[in-house]
């Protein structure tokens, strides 16, 4: 549980670098094309079919939403690079957040995350289910939790950073505490974390 809520913790937050997307195409791209490369980015990041090494928790809405904000930004020509394939119907083995963005792109896909998806509701989730905590705490830790940023720093990281393993535990025993969750409730759970998917 905490190794995929680590997942979700990623996302890098710079915003100065916006090459290698921004929606241009070397060619044309039909409605059909762009639908369809929707379409794999969507199943990707759910974790549906193949290739979803580090999919995340997220509905079908929230997905799509997400896909067609990526399609859009960083274009079908830039998503084809990864290996995303809708001529055969391929994805890459992991999903878009392990591709080799630009820091712009990375800072992009977060804001885009931000608008289709309950990042606060979906940290919530894991607390609830994983730890045993009440609706009431577990939004206040996921809440002060999100404004570390760690989220974001996360969700792009690949491999094992143990820097950042012991960030998020501080961060999450630090936001336990000011949430007055007992570190006794919900287990030590919260205190071990692994940055990795």
């Amino acid at each position: 549980m905490w190794t995929t809520l680590a997942a979700l913790t990623l996302v890098a937050a710079a915003c100065g670098d916006s090459g290698g997307g921004g929606g241009e195409e070397a060619e044309e791209v039909t409605p059909e094309q762009r639908q369809a490369m929707i379409d794999l980015v969507a199943g990707n990041v759910s974790g549906e079919g193949e290739g979803d090494d580090g999919a995340l928790p997220f509905d079908d809405a929230g997905s799509r939403c997400f896909a067609e904000h990526i399609v859009d930004d960083l274009g079908v020509a830039r998503l084809r690079e990864f290996g995303y394939n809708t001529e055969r119907g391929t994805v890459p083995p992991t999903v878009i957040f392990k591709a080799s963005l630009t820091e712009g792109e990375k800072s992009r896909a977060y804001t885009a995350l931000e608008r289709c998806v309950d990042l606060q509701a979906v940290v919530s989730d894991f607390l609830q289910a994983g730890a045993s905590w009440p609706p009431e705490q577990a939004d206040c830790v996921a809440a002060d939790y999100l404004e570390t940023g760690l989220l974001q720093r996360s969700l792009f990281t690949t491999g094992t950073d143990l820097l950042l393993n012991q960030r998020i535990n501080e961060a999450l025993t630090e936001a336990r505490e000011s949430c007055g969750v007992e570190a006794g409730e919900g287990g030590e759970a919260a205190t071990t974390t692994t940055a990795a998917p």
